[in-house]
């Protein structure tokens, strides 16, 4: 298993990690999303991938975590 941050903690999803290039990216829903290097990437990963879900995205309470997190 990889943990491509779409684990048990956000909800379940499964994904597929894809290394090219010596870059990785996640296979999310079919659409390849560039796999976030550090924590403050992270943000932006998950809203991407968010928008690959159907609404409401179990991933929106992660990102609403990081957020109120940065404003403090």
């Amino acid at each position: 298993m990889v943990d491509v941050g779409i684990s048990k903690h956000y909800g379940s999803r499964r994904a597929n990690l894809v290394i090219e290039a010596d870059i990785p990216y996640v296979m999310h829903r079919g659409t390849k999303v560039e796999l976030p290097t550090n924590t403050t990437e992270l943000k932006d990963y998950l809203k991407q991938a968010s928008l690959l879900d159907p609404p409401p995205s179990p991933l929106l309470k992660a990102i609403k975590k990081l957020e109120s997190e940065s404003e403090n």
